[in-house]
């Protein structure tokens, strides 16, 4: 969100915190939603295609899930980001709202 603002600089303190929480595919995901804003859309994929891997996607969270369908509809890869939500267990009730 910050990207989005302009504040690129509170962005990429937003993705270091995530990474030192533990998170690194978080901090990535940031980064790649940040790269976005900047429509650097080739530092974008190399940064989310090792999170899309089967086992990447099997081993997520709903808000990983979240944030991979996120950067993908971003990259304008439909398929995709709807490989994410699909990963999303049926009985979450915020599948269907995403």
């Amino acid at each position: 969100m910050r990207s989005g603002l302009g504040e690129r600089r509170e962005a990429w303190g937003d993705a270091e915190v995530a990474a030192r929480l533990g998170r690194a595919d978080w901090g990535e995901l940031t980064g790649a939603l940040i790269d976005l804003g900047m429509r650097d859309t080739v530092r974008a994929k190399a940064r989310v295609k090792p999170l899309m891997t089967d086992a990447a996607l099997q081993q997520a969270s709903w808000l990983d899930l979240l944030l991979r369908a996120a950067v993908e509809h971003g990259l304008q890869a439909p398929n995709q980001a709807m490989l994410a939500v699909r990963q999303m267990p049926c009985r979450e009730p915020r599948r269907a709202m995403t």
